[in-house]
């Protein structure tokens, strides 16, 4: 009659299938936790599993997945020698023992392998991880023919266990090999970590740049904000940045200096304006004052009365000489003097511009001989400048007090 073992009590039975082979640690306690009680030959075994080199990468990983498939197959074999509680033993309607959880594991670490496989480095991996997946197999075949075995109460077992053990050590021999394959061969990283770095050079770059002009940003955003502010104040008072305009463009006039920023502000403002036309031939250069044209009046009545007056080419030395003396000190009708003749027309003109009446004086240049009025053309294009000037600015300054 076959020996009674604890396998048989409920609590053992409840963790039948409850093993971890998650990491190294876990593989060690489980073999630890077994080796009180296993024969010699299973802790020999277990001893050699425990004794494997670390390796590192894919290879590490790969003999993560064996150890776990060597510590299912021991497992199972301490299920099948009683001294671990056999899944199932505490269900009395159940004929036998199952090992379908063990199969179940051995089926996800097969698929694991293939992962494995698929992400290998070169060809020598491939082939190794084909043998392991290989062996897989036929240990998921001698598991069954185990629980066979064990559901059938039969003969054989010595000889199961003893081929399991077998294929166990094939396999521990396939992951040493892969280990050392893999340590041969290994993948240069190198420039994929200069890439890297690179790239991450490139962000950090790209970071500053953009923290650089978000600040240029929100400088711009804080002064477009101030500017928006000061258009929608004038706006909503449209009147108020007529006149303003107005009264810059008419102070830049008094002072005699180029108008050009002040009338382009205005139109900014008010761009259908007509006279704005009329005033860009003056604004870049402006005109001359009143007072800076009352200044020049007496130079050019000078010149007016000099050409006014015909000089005798017949005229001997001394009659020259007489001539010349009395250029010198020139005299000249002052005041509104009567009289048709060109002297007498030049110091009314003279009159007029002093008194600021500029339509007045042109209208005594225009009866003067063509002669003189050429000695004169200059300071009348100053008086018509100043003019024409005037009366725009003045236009400008009654549409914007009407707007």
């Amino acid at each position: 009659p076959k020996p009674t073992y604890p396998a048989g009590s409920e609590a053992s039975a409840k963790r039948a299938f409850d093993y971890s082979f998650d990491d190294a640690s876990a593989k060690d306690a489980s073999a630890k936790a077994g080796a009180a009680d296993a024969p010699k030959e299973t802790q020999a075994g277990t001893e050699d599993m425990a004794a494997q080199p670390k390796r590192g990468g894919i290879n590490g990983i790969a003999a993560g997945i064996i150890g776990g498939v060597i510590a299912l197959a021991a497992a199972g074999g301490l299920q099948f020698a009683g001294l671990l509680g056999a899944p199932g033993a505490g269900d009395s309607s159940s004929g036998g023992v199952s090992l379908d959880g063990v199969n179940s594991e051995i089926a996800a670490l097969k698929s694991e392998i293939a992962g494995l496989k698929d992400t290998a480095g070169n060809n020598d991996a491939s082939a190794k991880v084909d043998g392991l997946s290989s062996a897989l197999d036929q240990v998921k075949t001698d598991v069954a023919a185990l629980q066979s075995a064990i559901e059938q109460g039969g003969a054989g077992d010595t000889a199961g266990l003893a081929a399991l053990a077998d294929k166990v050590r094939q396999i521990e021999t396939a992951v040493a090999a892969l280990g050392q394959t893999g340590n041969t061969a290994p993948v240069d990283l190198g420039p994929l970590n200069e890439k890297l770095a690179g790239l991450d050079a490139a962000v950090k770059s790209a970071g500053e740049t953009a923290k650089a002009q978000d600040g240029r940003l929100a400088a711009l955003e804080q002064s477009v904000s101030q500017l928006s502010g000061k258009v929608e104040a004038q706006a909503g008072q449209p009147k108020v940045a007529l006149a303003i305009a107005a009264s810059a463009l008419k102070a830049a006039l008094d002072r005699g200096a180029p108008f050009a920023a002040e009338l382009e502000t205005f139109a900014a403002i008010s761009p259908d304006a007509p006279e704005i036309a009329a005033l860009r031939p003056y604004a870049e250069t402006g005109v001359p004052t009143r007072a800076e044209i009352a200044t020049e009046m007496p130079a050019a009545a000078n010149a007016m009365v000099a050409a006014s007056e015909p000089v005798d080419q017949n005229a001997g030395f001394l009659q020259n000489l007489l001539s010349s003396a009395q250029s010198l000190v020139r005299v000249r009708p002052i005041g509104a003097v009567e009289g048709a003749g060109a002297p007498e027309i030049v110091a009314r003109m003279e009159v007029a511009v002093n008194q600021g009446d500029y339509a007045k004086a042109l209208s005594e240049y225009d009866t003067l001989p063509e002669a003189v009025k050429a000695a004169g053309a200059e300071f009348a294009g100053k008086l018509k400048a100043r003019i024409e000037v005037e009366k725009q600015v003045d236009a400008l300054i009654a549409s914007a007090m009407k707007a």
